[in-house]
């Protein structure tokens, strides 16, 4: 049997429940995984490999979005400088692996919906699960986000006009300070489109078979993981943000009995 692929991520902060469940799933599974970081992560589950982030990127490189938020948009850009070093697939750190990652092709991207009014009859894809290779177009064209100054292809034509006008009344605003995505899912779809990729696309049943807005039921009492996947389901994205109190940004416990509960009992991580 083939050796599995490697699986790589990158975290700031204190490591949540959610990420050393969704961590120690790939373990399970029989993939070699490494998480880099700028810090010491303590509690890390068993068999995850903990990296110096400065190995890929130095620290004084790191950016928040708008100056002091999440660091979601430099981890678009750690993802990048991932893929151009081969050091494997990237999940981010709330996708629970279903099943081994095998066989998949050398473009891995996932749909998380399918065309509705509400998106305006445009499918998404969404890099939770993501690789390419390292000498691919794509990666040059996705990196070329954050060096060249442009405004990056795909923003919708208001956000587009926004950022022009704000340029043109002199204000700095760097890709990190636009609209939320514009450096990850915006123009990743848009180069998706324009160079014929989209034969890739894994359907959304692959990665993405729990919709945001449902998430939080991994949570309550009762929950299994049956009840959400599908036969060709390799990993559940659950969706961190949908779990965490806008106000104070704390990740929801979960109730006992519920599937994540249940997780985190059974593979000794409580």
């Amino acid at each position: 049997m083939p050796e599995l692929p490697p699986i790589c991520s990158f975290w700031y902060g204190d490591l949540s429940y959610l990420a050393r469940l969704c961590l120690a799933s790939f373990v399970e599974k029989g993939h070699k995984v490494t998480l880099f970081s700028y810090d010491d992560l303590g509690g890390l589950p068993p068999g995850v490999h903990l990296a110096d982030a400065s190995e890929v990127l130095p620290r004084e490189k790191m950016f928040f979005y708008k100056g002091t938020r999440t660091p979601a948009v430099f981890s678009d850009l750690f993802r990048l400088e991932l893929m151009a070093q081969n050091r494997g697939i990237w999940v981010d750190c709330d996708v629970y692996c279903v099943r081994p990652f095998d066989s998949l092709p050398p473009y891995v991207f996932g749909y998380e919906n399918y065309p509705t009014l509400r998106n305006g009859f445009a499918a998404q894809v969404n890099q939770a699960v993501f690789a390419c290779p390292a000498h691919s177009e794509l990666l040059a064209a996705l990196k070329a986000v954050f060096t060249s100054g442009n405004i990056p292809p795909g923003l919708a034509p208001w956000r587009h006009a926004e950022v022009v006008v704000r340029r043109a009344l002199g204000e700095d605003l760097p890709v990190h300070h636009m609209q939320f995505g514009a450096t990850g899912p915006v123009p990743l779809n848009h180069y998706i489109k324009a160079m014929n990729l989209t034969g890739y696309v894994q359907p959304k049943t692959v990665f993405y078979p729990v919709d945001y807005g449902t998430a939080d039921r991994l949570l309550q009492k009762g929950s299994r993981i049956e009840d959400f996947v599908a036969p060709d389901t390799l990993a559940v994205h659950i969706w961190n943000s949908a779990l965490t109190a806008r106000a104070s940004g704390t990740l929801a416990r979960p109730e006992p009995d519920s599937f994540i509960y249940n997780e985190l009992h059974r593979l000794g991580l409580v």
